[in-house]
């Protein structure tokens, strides 16, 4: 039996992500290891559930909203942010601004400073977690 470039078994794709040895080396390799995972991944793949379904195209309604409704923001005036704030809007004013070379865990650029807010960029190494700070002791 002749195995083509697609036939790959699980344990196969394990070793090519788990493994730091040179097997892959070449540009062909690489191209045909990805063709391989992405034939793998189309053969394996479900189909979302009806929820999930909505919910993506809900979102990316809501982006294309978003988009056609963009403005440009000014950095000397930031406009409050809440729930109806365009992220691409935000994004594209802060584009420009980039993070130090090294940094410990957490860096923090400063937009704006006053009695009613503090507005930073942020970047951040590690996941930090939402909701609640911890508590000192």
């Amino acid at each position: 039996m002749v195995k083509k470039n697609f036939d790959l078994s699980r344990e196969e794709i394990q070793a090519w992500l788990t493994e730091n040895d040179q097997s892959i080396n070449t540009a062909e390799d690489i191209t045909q290891v990805e063709e391989a995972l992405l034939h793998f991944a189309n053969v394996h793949a479900l189909p979302p559930s009806p929820s999930l379904r909505e919910k993506i195209l809900a979102k990316m309604t809501s982006l294309n909203h978003d988009k056609k409704n963009c403005s440009t923001l000014k950095l000397d005036k930031l406009p409050l942010l809440d729930d109806s704030s365009n992220w691409l809007e935000w994004r594209e004013a802060v584009e420009s601004i980039k993070s130090p070379d090294h940094y410990e865990n957490v860096h923090l650029y400063p937009l704006e400073s006053n009695p009613k807010r503090d507005l930073f960029v942020v970047w951040a190494k590690d996941y930090v977690a939402t909701g609640s700070a911890p508590q000192s002791n």
